[in-house]
């Protein structure tokens, strides 16, 4: 250990000597890992890590294509009053939920003062099916949709810090939300999007209680978790058999084209794909290989950096040949002189990295504030590759908060 002290603090004086070449090293290196590390924390929460819920890994959405238009494809969308058929029917899933994002934005009253939330409508099962614990108070609940439960709603983090500066007091209030009086029984955390992108309070819808209400004859989306060792074929399939037979037997509550085919993604692929009509799956190819794309480019940014610094130090080592020889000459090993090398590299690298991790660090707060900045100041297309983007963007902001 006292050698290796002594080797440290002979590199500290070596580089102490040369600090041209020090600072352009440690800059190098510094920035081939601060935007690797930013450029992975992208890549690693869009596509390993965009769900914070229970088995995310194992959560898909039923998708639904014409084959007389072929790139047709979306989101399956059906009446939530047939939901507990799918239930029932179904061989694949653990569970099914639905949600309702039709009636869009609603107003809620709170004394005097009004605000406008954007409202979706789940099953009262589906927070537990998301397995993702509130911040404050609850979630939702299945005994929320019961016959003669008070009324209740659950806000997001988001909301709740933008419109009332995250007070932990709104608990527990009861506001007049689409004039229905309802109770704030919850408060999700940051990560918590789930069931819309855009959805800022959630409310307890149930399909059977609810038959012949208008947001219960909406068309829902459906999220599902597979169970273990189901693979996305089989449970295709299955869920396909199912929706042909569901259609033959209820024409009128299924508007689907004539030669329809349902299939399942993965949650994490129905996310990067997500826009409105045309090219959808062109799209969510194209955005994956960017991703991918992203990443080889920025390792290769970084192997290049490593690569230059290498150059530096062997264009370095060249001059201190005489440095070398006399300390051989005085008794140093080759294994000592190759030891005090390493130390010096080391050293030079641990600081590029202490370096690297406060750039990546005020780089993701600048990807961030760049996210959040564009998702006010942008409006939301209506249909294309810009939607796409937009609801992956306003996914992400409440994601990139620190660098992997």
């Amino acid at each position: 250990m006292h050698t290796l002290l002594r080797d440290i603090r002979y590199a500290l004086r070596n580089l102490r000597k040369d600090p041209k070449f020090t600072l352009v090293a440690i800059f190098a290196l510094a920035l081939g890992i601060g935007s690797s590390t930013v450029v992975f924390s992208v890549f690693y929460n869009l596509l390993f890590n965009a769900f914070a819920a229970k088995d995310g890994a194992r959560l898909v959405v039923p998708v639904i294509s014409d084959a007389e238009q072929p790139g047709s494809e979306d989101a399956l969308t059906l009446p939530l009053t047939e939901l507990a058929a799918i239930r029932e029917q179904n061989r694949v899933f653990e569970n099914v939920v639905g949600y309702v994002m039709a009636g869009g934005f609603v107003l809620a009253n709170d004394g005097p003062q009004t605000y406008q939330f954007f409202c979706t409508r789940v099953t009262s099962d589906a927070f537990e099916f998301y397995g993702v614990p509130a911040l404050l108070g609850r979630g939702i609940i299945p005994t929320d949709a019961d016959p003669g439960a008070p009324p209740v709603f659950v806000m997001s983090y988001r909301a709740w810090n933008s419109s009332f500066h995250g007070d932990p007091g709104i608990l527990g209030k009861t506001m007049i939300i689409d004039g229905e009086p309802r109770t704030l029984v919850g408060i999700m955390p940051p990560r918590f999007q789930a069931f819309g992108t855009q959805a800022e309070i959630w409310v307890p819808l149930n399909p059977a209680r609810d038959r012949g209400h208008r947001y219960a004859e909406f068309p829902g989306e459906l999220l599902a978790r597979l169970k273990p060792g189901v693979t996305v074929e089989a449970a295709s399939a299955d869920l396909d058999v199912i929706l042909r037979n569901l259609a033959a037997l209820n024409p009128k509550d299924f508007h689907f084209p004539k030669h329809f085919t349902v299939r399942v993604q993965t949650a994490t692929d129905h996310l990067l794909g997500q826009n409105g009509r045309g090219d959808r799956t062109v799209f969510r190819s194209t955005f994956k290989h960017l991703l991918y794309n992203l990443l080889a480019a920025i390792f290769i940014l970084l192997l290049i950096a490593c690569g230059n610094v290498a150059n530096l130090l062997l264009a370095r080592a060249t001059a201190r040949e005489k440095e070398m020889a006399v300390r051989t000459a005085l008794g140093a090993t080759r294994g000592q002189l190759i030891r005090q090398l390493l130390v010096e590299s080391a050293v030079l690298a641990l600081s590029a990295g202490m370096a690297g991790c406060v750039l990546a660090s005020f780089g993701m707060k600048f990807v961030r504030r760049s996210f959040l900045a564009w998702e006010t100041s942008t409006a939301e297309p209506a249909w294309g590759p810009r939607r796409a983007w937009a609801s992956t963007r306003q996914y992400c902001s409440s994601l990139w908060d620190s660098p992997r």
